[in-house]
């Protein structure tokens, strides 16, 4: 990287056919700073399991991991209540 710079200037014979690879790996690596995340801290609440997290755990064959997603629900609605 001293010798040549941003992964963009290497020359061909460098990274030849993994060039397209190796730009992959720095997109993935690089850390994003202007995501939109979110709104406000509230949004952040958990707010129990969706209808899409049920029919994952159905589809790979874990519905315990549904019973155990909401058993944890309804111990937080019970603390803040």
């Amino acid at each position: 990287m001293n010798q040549y710079g941003t992964i963009e200037s290497f020359p061909k014979r460098i990274l030849g056919e993994q060039r397209a690879q190796a730009l992959l790996f720095k997109r993935l690596a690089t850390l994003k700073t202007d995501a939109d995340l979110f709104r406000d801290v509230d949004t952040l609440q958990w707010r129990g399991p969706t209808p899409a997290f049920g029919a994952w755990t159905a589809r790979i064959g874990e519905a315990k991991l549904l019973e155990r997603a909401l058993q944890v629900q309804a111990g937080v609605q019970a603390r803040s209540s």
